[in-house]
């Protein structure tokens, strides 16, 4: 974990002496999901939590995999005690408003924290080119990750910190960071991802028998933007999800 420690460090060094990023996330608009569309795509959802992150080479990039302990299973065929290598996570930090981390500042995950994940197979088309290529058994949805802290779950959001021009990835929005959004008390978490399951499995039984009229996708597409904005998200893969 110091290893991983000390290179995001030296990439942020990086940043600062050159004004380039060393890692391609920092340069693109970030897919940022709300919760239905991450429920609809992942193929499991667990509470875990990080137990360490291994360096992994591969002929696309440089990238870590990272072994977790899963606590409970919100979907999927997995076992709370399991233990599951994912890819992904250093796409992940957390900021200002978590811990004692200091303003324009950021930390990778730890050893001990505790997250959601909403993952999807190793081989599935999303993400970097570089993780079908490692040992990982799930990679994480981009924006799919969420960190548990102090008993509220924190999103994770592309963050540009005054005075860089280049953006940190995904860090937690806090309120020293995304000071329009409040972090939500676990409870309320489940019930929302419970909520959003079951409706998407009504989504695609009504999809698959062809139940679903046409004035019930209108209403549906054209709530969208109030959820997205709700959650401070800007990617829909619901209307993928309808056929549109």
């Amino acid at each position: 974990m110091k290893r991983l420690f000390l290179s995001l460090i030296l990439q942020l060094f990086t940043i600062y002496l050159t004004g380039s990023s060393a890692l391609s996330k920092v340069e693109r608009v970030l897919d940022h999901y709300d919760i239905d569309s991450l429920t609809a795509m992942a193929q499991v959802i667990v509470k875990a939590r990080i137990i360490k992150a291994t360096d992994f080479k591969t002929a696309d990039g440089d990238c870590f995999v990272w072994e977790v302990t899963v606590l409970s299973a919100l979907k999927g065929e997995i076992k709370p005690g399991q233990m599951t290598r994912v890819a992904g996570l250093e796409e992940y930090s957390k900021g200002p408003g978590i811990e004692n981390i200091k303003a324009k500042t950021t930390e990778a995950f730890s050893k001990g924290d505790i997250v959601y994940l909403f993952l999807v197979p190793r081989d599935a088309p999303q993400g970097y080119a570089k993780y079908r290529l490692t040992n990982a058994d799930w990679k994480v949805i981009e924006s799919g990750s969420r960190l548990v802290w102090e008993n509220k779950v924190y999103s994770f959001g592309q963050y540009w910190a005054p005075g860089f021009n280049n953006s940190f990835g995904f860090v937690t929005m806090t309120r020293l960071t995304f000071p329009e959004t409040t972090a939500i008390r676990e409870t309320a978490f489940k019930k929302r991802v419970s909520v959003s399951l079951s409706w998407i499995d009504k989504l695609k039984k009504q999809k698959t028998n062809g139940s679903l009229t046409q004035k019930q996708r209108r209403k549906i597409l054209q709530s969208r933007a109030a959820v997205l904005k709700k959650e401070s998200a800007h990617s829909d893969y619901i209307p993928t999800l309808l056929g549109n």
